[in-house]
């Protein structure tokens, strides 16, 4: 039977970003935006069970018995990182898992915002368009240049951040910090930017925005095609009252990196491409 680290390791090999993994089929891959199946045959109830449960330890196993779902991140050695989000499907495990490839150096474009001290710095796209490890090749440009402390509260944690001449505290919501706002209640004055790694729930952004009216700077990511549409989710989450939430919103924004992965005509691969918006600078 196919090991999961033979899987792993052939689907990062081959460039891929996400690798899936369902009963009755083959293991299947998004290589180069398109999802393309691996050479292994069709995984039986049985085996996808096996090789997906097997990755968890006993608390994350114990947590997918009650709730069916599991997200977590698993380190394989002289392979890499990867986030897992294992699901029930008909009754059997399924499986979902991005490949963490840290992103070396910003475009200097880029750069220019980790002199950003305080306010709100969102990166939004569609999903698989690499906002995370922009995010995190932002904040470790941040930490390069200044002596400042950074803490992130994400759920998981994904990619690795060096801490340069600053200090880092990673705190895993669920395993360091109850939630988002125990995360902001246990912050007192001690940091001076906090990453917050998906402004998808209520609490997350209201943990974000909180951040920002205290004066820190604020790195997170949106799901959405465009800047507006970005501040227009954050607003519907904000809890602030309707007839003002955007433009609030839009008084707290700093930048936003709208990210794209797309084609390239003239050389056939898939290439990322940004467009940065500052605001109140």
């Amino acid at each position: 039977m196919v090991t999961i680290e033979q899987l792993f390791r052939q689907a990062q090999q081959a460039g891929a970003a996400e690798i899936y993994l369902m009963a009755g089929r083959k293991p299947a891959a998004r290589i180069g935006g398109k999802i393309k199946n691996l050479d292994y045959p069709e995984l039986s109830s049985t085996e996808a069970e096996k090789i997906l449960l097997e990755m968890l330890d006993a608390k994350q196993a114990a947590q997918y018995r009650e709730t069916k779902s599991v997200d977590e991140m698993i380190a394989f050695h002289g392979i890499g990182r990867f986030r897992v989000h294992i699901y029930q499907n008909d009754g059997v495990p399924s499986a979902c898992v991005k490949i963490i490839n840290k992103k070396e150096g910003l475009p200097e474009e880029l750069k220019a915002l980790a002199g950003i001290t305080q306010g709100l710095v969102l990166v939004c796209g569609k999903p698989h368009s690499g906002k995370s490890a922009t995010l995190a090749a932002l904040a470790e440009q941040m930490l390069a240049g200044r002596f400042m402390h950074l803490v992130t509260l994400e759920s998981p944690v994904e990619y690795p951040i060096e801490a340069g001449k600053g200090l880092l505290s990673r705190r895993c919501i669920g395993k360091d910090t109850g939630s988002y706002k125990e995360g902001m209640d246990n912050l007192h004055e001690s940091a001076d930017g906090v990453l917050i790694g998906e402004l998808e729930t209520p609490e997350a952004v209201q943990a974000a925005l909180r951040a920002v009216k205290m004066g820190l700077v604020v790195l997170g990511t949106v799901n959405s095609v465009d800047a507006d549409t970005a501040v227009e989710r954050i607003a519907q989450l904000s809890g602030m009252e309707a007839p003002l939430q955007k433009t609030r919103v839009w008084k707290m924004t700093k930048a936003v990196i709208q990210q794209k992965y797309e084609l390239c005509e003239s050389t056939g691969k898939f290439v990322y491409n940004c467009e940065i918006l500052k605001y109140n600078s």
